[in-house]
């Protein structure tokens, strides 16, 4: 392989590790602990709002 190959996939990494080190930092700014503390909690909301569908569902079945 010639040299400019070994610089070309070089700079491809750093680039990836750049994205990835940016993807990161934005995931856990403070500005999102919100938001995720909020969907971290769905799972285990047993009073989670009717959707749309179940609405229609007990409509259609004279519920």
């Amino acid at each position: 392989m010639s040299d400019w190959w070994g610089h070309l996939t070089g700079a491809i990494i750093v680039v990836m590790m750049v994205t990835f080190i940016c993807i990161w930092a934005w995931a856990w700014s403070g500005r999102h602990r919100r938001t995720f503390s909020r969907m971290a909690e769905l799972p285990m909301d047993d009073m989670a709002a009717p959707t749309v569908s179940t609405k229609i569902a007990t409509r259609k079945s004279g519920a």
